[in-house]
């Protein structure tokens, strides 16, 4: 059930972000910012071996690069130090 709110969350959010093209969103001191994070890569090693490959150059045609993934951060506002008056 969090995971399904913390979806729509996130589609909403998005949206707007992406309406006024920003990263972040700010309210009352608190900042909601959202970061892309592009896929990683990983290579299909046993394709490689089966095809006889050996050396890295060789391998890289079997390397794949996963889907980008938004990172979501929220942060609060920061403390105010009190400074006393002597």
């Amino acid at each position: 059930m969090l995971k399904v709110r913390q979806s729509q969350l996130e589609a909403g959010f998005g949206q707007i972000l992406d309406e006024r093209q920003a990263h972040a969103l700010r309210a009352q001191g608190i900042t909601l910012k959202r970061t892309w994070v592009a896929g990683r890569v990983t290579t299909d090693v046993a394709a490689a071996v089966e095809a006889g490959l050996v050396t890295q150059g060789a391998l890289v045609p079997f390397q794949k690069q996963g889907p980008s993934w938004a990172k979501w951060t929220v942060r609060q506002p920061k403390k105010v130090k009190k400074t006393s008056n002597a």
